[in-house]
């Protein structure tokens, strides 16, 4: 089974830096490094800016594909909604984190 750090990766290379209109929703991986991440859905707002819906900034260690650290900002809701990686926020930031990258997996096949 691919690790999840390959499956990103993999979007990554496929998707390039570059927001796709994908499914109805508009997706973007942009690689920072070697072993971050920034893994958005945007949705655009009425002066042609794009919102984040959310968007996952995501640090793997580079030995185990082990996920250091999430950090997650949604200013598409209201009030805007930023997070960072601990132990109370951990499920939370994994599940979305899970839930965005299997949609754009759907959207992208």
């Amino acid at each position: 089974m691919k690790s999840f750090n390959q499956t990103i990766s993999n979007l990554a290379q496929q998707m390039g830096s570059s927001k796709h209109y994908l499914d109805g929703h508009y997706y973007r991986i942009k690689k920072e490094n070697a072993t971050t991440y920034k893994i958005a859905s945007l949705v655009a707002d009425p002066c042609g800016a794009y919102l984040y819906n959310p968007q996952l900034t995501v640090k793997f260690q580079s030995q185990t594909d082990e996920i250091l650290s999430i950090s997650y900002f949604n200013d598409y809701q209201t009030p805007t909604k930023m997070l960072s990686f601990s132990e109370e926020t951990s499920v939370f930031l994994t599940s979305e984190l899970t839930q965005l990258v299997n949609e754009i997996k759907q959207a992208y096949k």
